[in-house]
């Protein structure tokens, strides 16, 4: 009865070592199919964060760009107000070809047709400043240029985050 133990040990004990490996095998190939689709899975999440990142880089335009305008902007009114018009006609074509930028982002953004227009209207503001102050009418570049900062805080009270 012993050596029929051994036997059944032995067999019991390949049984299991067969079903070991085969549990191993089907382990390691799941593994292999979770690992492929784990792989995809994690380049899948790669590209939507990386076209997250070029989207909402896109979706915001560029502080430093506002900063410039916002300063271009007091300038003109200071330079406005000091009868400078080589300064004055300097700021005002900064900021016609600065909201020019703002407009083609906007436009491309889509969905801020308000924005777009307002874009427009800051740079037609900013062509009137130049007329007005190269004709020596410094009086109309003043309401220009208030008009000016009015459609900028116009803009701001609808697209400018906090």
């Amino acid at each position: 009865m012993r050596a029929h133990d051994d036997d059944t040990d032995k067999a019991g004990a390949t049984h299991r070592l067969i079903d070991d490996d085969m549990h191993k095998i089907k382990r390691s190939r799941a593994w292999a199919v979770l690992g492929a689709r784990g792989t995809a899975a994690v380049l899948l999440a790669a590209m939507a964060v990386a076209t997250g990142t070029v989207r909402s880089a896109q979706a915001e335009l560029d502080p430093d760009l506002m900063l410039a305008i916002e300063d271009a902007n007091k300038s003109l009114s200071s330079n406005i107000a000091l009868k400078d018009a080589k300064a004055s006609t300097a700021d005002a074509k900064e900021l016609e070809a600065m909201f020019a930028k703002v407009e083609v982002f906007f436009t491309e953004k889509g969905e801020a047709p308000d924005a777009v227009d307002l874009s427009k209207k800051s740079r037609d503001l900013s062509n009137s400043i130049i007329q007005n102050v190269q004709s020596g009418n410094f009086d109309a570049a003043t309401d220009a240029a208030t008009n000016l900062s009015r459609t900028c805080r116009a803009c701001h009270t609808f697209y400018k985050k906090s």
